[in-house]
């Protein structure tokens, strides 16, 4: 058995991205959140819980050099999106972020 250093546990621990392919859209980038993330997320939704899953997308969805390509300022624009594309998106990003198990639908 192996015993790992720091650095090598810290980095076993690192936030990954992972890619998926959302119907209609192509393939996402999804980048994992860190604790950190989740919890401000959570605190700043504890009076608006039915933005959290676009928050949570807004802060997951990464471009190609693995950089947010949306902000909380897109937020809003998110509430305009197509409801099934978006409501799948924000599936895939939860479980990516292990926020739920791989087991829910779409309900779309």
């Amino acid at each position: 058995m192996t015993i790992l250093d720091k650095a090598s546990f810290l980095a076993a621990f690192a936030p990954k991205i992972t890619q998926v392919e959302i119907e209609g859209v192509g393939n996402v980038s999804i980048r994992q959140l860190t604790l950190k993330e989740v919890e401000d997320m959570q605190k700043l939704t504890e009076e608006d819980k039915e933005s959290l899953g676009l928050r949570l997308v807004a802060a997951s969805v990464v471009n190609d050099a693995g950089e947010r390509m949306l902000d909380d300022g897109d937020v809003e624009a998110l509430h305009t999106s197509a409801s099934n594309a978006m409501s799948d998106l924000a599936l895939a990003v939860m479980k990516v972020n292990g926020l739920i198990t791989g087991t829910e639908e779409s309900p779309n």
